[in-house]
């Protein structure tokens, strides 16, 4: 399917990009902050962890967020379960990414950088 151009008075986001990108963003930032506030005793939702299981649950929501994005930054106009397996590419740079995710988390001296 063929779209015209757009107009040259057109920006490159438009004002329904941007409406997008802040409901997304302030999806994936309240919800983030909701298990952040989940993972740790007291709060709006009581929990029973200590900060460093709160930060590293808030750091495995917020990358889950992104990957799972990655479907619904594909097109506009189409479902993110259209074309679903035609992109190898994609789904090997999600299976690198969260092979690496799993790595900071699980193996120790790469957690250096991201101390409790």
């Amino acid at each position: 399917m063929q779209r015209s151009p757009r107009p040259r008075s057109e920006g490159v986001i438009t004002r329904r990009m941007w409406i997008g990108i802040f409901f997304v963003g302030a999806i994936m930032a309240g919800g983030t902050l909701l298990v952040l506030d989940g993972s740790l005793p007291a709060g709006l939702i009581e929990g029973c962890g200590n900060l460093h299981y709160a930060q590293t649950m808030a750091f495995t929501t917020l990358i889950m967020f992104q990957l799972f994005h990655v479907f619904n930054a594909r097109s506009e106009s189409q479902s993110a379960f259209h074309g679903l397996f035609h992109n190898r590419w994609l789904w090997s740079a999600l299976s690198l990414s969260l092979a690496l995710h799993v790595a900071v988390i699980c193996v120790s001296f790469l957690q250096a950088p991201f101390p409790p």
